[in-house]
C-alpha cells in the first residue's frame, strides 16, 4: 500500500468556521480552543488502474473526524504540532498540504478568539474545520500526459451555469447545506456547489471533487489554439 507521502495532491479545500464560545465544566486558567476537524478524501485515480472488483465511480476513500483541545494562546508551537500529527495520522491528510492547512486553522482560530473578546476569556472557543482532498496514487513507471494539480481555465469557470437549488443537500467542498431556493453553480457533470466554494476549488484543480470530471485547463486551451 502506498504511504500518504507517496500520494500526489490533485486539489484540496479547507474551510474553517467559528461555531460558538461556551463555558467549560471546570474553570480554565485561560482561553482554550475546542477544534472539530472533518476530512474527506477522494481518489482521482483513473478507473483502469483499479481492480475489476472495484467500482468505477467517484472513489470516495473515506471520511475522518477528530476532536482536539488546543492551547494556542500559551503554547502555540505545541498546539500546531499536535494538530499536524492529527491531520496526518488520524485524518489521512497528505503531508504535502499539512503546513498550509495548519496555518489556516490556527490563524482563523486566533482571529475568532480576538473577535469574541472579552466573552472568550477563560472559555472554550469552539471551531470547526472541513477539509476535502483529492489525491492520486503514484505508480512507478506509470506514464501519463494528463497534468495533475492544474487549475481550470478562467474562461471555463466564468461560463459555469448558475442554478437554483431545488433539493436541499450539502456542498461537497465545504460540507455546508445548500438551502432550497438559493443560488448555486452547476458543473457540466451536473454536480451543484456553492459559487465561492467551487470557484476557489477550480482555481487550484480542474477536477470535480465528486466524479473526477475534468474542466478545460489553460494548458489544454493553449495547445488547442496552437
Amino acid at each position: 500500500m502506498e504511504s500518504e507521502s507517496d500520494r500526489q495532491v490533485v486539489g484540496y479545500h479547507c474551510q474553517v468556521r467559528h461555531l460558538e464560545v461556551f463555558e467549560p465544566d471546570n474553570e480554565l486558567p485561560r482561553t482554550q480552543f475546542l477544534l472539530v476537524v472533518r476530512a474527506i478524501i477522494f481518489s482521482s485515480q483513473p478507473a483502469a488502474l483499479h481492480s475489476e472488483d472495484e467500482d468505477d465511480g467517484e472513489h470516495h476513500e473515506g471520511t475522518y473526524s477528530e476532536e482536539l483541545e488546543l492551547d494556542l494562546l500559551m503554547d502555540e508551537d505545541k498546539s500546531r504540532a499536535a494538530l499536524a500529527e492529527a491531520l496526518v495520522s488520524f485524518l489521512h491528510v497528505p503531508p504535502q498540504i499539512c503546513h498550509s492547512v495548519v496555518e489556516k486553522i490556527v490563524q482563523e482560530s486566533l482571529v475568532a478568539e480576538t473577535d469574541s473578546r472579552p466573552y472568550s476569556d477563560g472559555m472554550f472557543v469552539h471551531m470547526a474545520a472541513f477539509i476535502t482532498v483529492v489525491v492520486d496514487d503514484v505508480f512507478e513507471g506509470l506514464e501519463t500526459d494528463d497534468p495533475k494539480f492544474v487549475p481550470a481555465s478562467k474562461s471555463s469557470i466564468e461560463k459555469l451555469e448558475r442554478a437554483r437549488v431545488e433539493v436541499s443537500g450539502a456542498c461537497s467542498v465545504c460540507m455546508e447545506e445548500m438551502e432550497v431556493g438559493s443560488q448555486a453553480i452547476r458543473m457540466p457533470c451536473s454536480h451543484l456547489y456553492h459559487k465561492d466554494c467551487i470557484v476557489e476549488w477550480l482555481e487550484k484543480s480542474r477536477v470535480c471533487p465528486l466524479c473526477r470530471f475534468a474542466m478545460p485547463s489553460e494548458i489544454r486551451t493553449k495547445k488547442l489554439s496552437d
